[in-house]
């Protein structure tokens, strides 16, 4: 299977989806999440699907694929409880359908705008990226590397700021995503649904295996709309149909106060980035 399609690198997901918004970039999108009960989407699901694309990268069996990810953090939480400094950049490692590909990550939020920048290596280098033991050499050719970032500039990139910051792989977060993706004519949109996350502490220089992982908002889903300016009206009439309720929610810090150590729960509270 091929990777899925990488989501949009840039959103602002605290405007309300009744405003009228002008994309903050060419290349960016905003993103409206939603915490819905298992049940209702499996309302959801059929009818996303009869206006808009599935993912063509999704398994076609499942109609969707596995999302898995590495958190860097430090000893003392700082990412976790927003240390000036680190509230709002995030740094991870992400598989898809335990691909042979992983994506170096860092996930920032300012002003309510959020960024990414990745960087695609090969599965076989991740023991060494996450043992601090990776020598530089690049497994990928350029052609492989399609539109993600490429060059050892950009890996020393990367390591010298997990590095200066004294992050660690830390925490692992798994789930299955069904995307659906459709061309509007101010751009194109996105929709994706989160199902059965779990977590788990890093303890190893590898995924876990799944039966390593906790439940995290148990018999909850989490919807994520993305778009390049106003919100579309498929969006509209799917939010008003199914009564749904956009919230902040951060998978991150949920897990967090799940596998981690001397962390106070807080479930829904997401003004960090996720």
């Amino acid at each position: 299977m091929h990777q899925p399609l990488a989501s949009p690198s840039l959103w602002k997901p605290d405007l309300s989806i009744s405003q009228t918004q002008t994309a903050p970039s060419k290349q960016g999108a905003f993103e409206i999440k939603f915490l819905v009960d298992k049940s209702l989407v499996e309302k959801l699901i059929p009818a996303v699907a009869a206006r808009m694309q599935l993912d063509p990268h999704a398994d076609p069996q499942t109609g969707g694929y596995s999302v898995e990810g590495i958190y860097f953090e430090t000893l003392e939480r700082d990412v976790y409880r927003r240390t000036p400094g680190y509230s709002r950049k995030k740094y991870r490692i992400r598989r898809y359908s335990q691909g042979s590909n992983v994506f170096l990550e860092r996930k920032s939020k300012r002003k309510g705008i959020v960024t990414k920048r990745r960087l695609q290596l090969k599965t076989s280098d991740l023991a060494a990226i996450l043992n601090g033991t990776y020598n530089g050499t690049w497994s990928l050719s350029e052609a492989e590397h399609s539109n993600e970032s490429s060059g050892p500039t950009e890996m020393a990139w990367f390591l010298k700021r997990i590095d200066r910051l004294k992050l660690q792989p830390t925490l692992c977060i798994a789930y299955d995503r069904v995307a659906f993706l459709q061309m509007e004519n101010l751009g194109p949109i996105r929709l994706t649904i989160d199902r059965g996350l779990g977590c788990c502490l890093l303890n190893q220089s590898h995924f876990p295996c799944k039966s390593d992982y906790q439940s995290i908002l148990e018999g909850k889903c989490v919807v994520e709309l993305k778009y390049r300016e106003a919100l579309p009206t498929v969006f509209r009439e799917f939010i008003e149909k199914f009564k749904l309720m956009s919230q902040p929610v951060s998978k991150f810090r949920n897990a967090i106060a799940v596998a981690g150590s001397n962390t106070p729960p807080d479930c829904l509270s997401s003004k960090g980035i996720s």
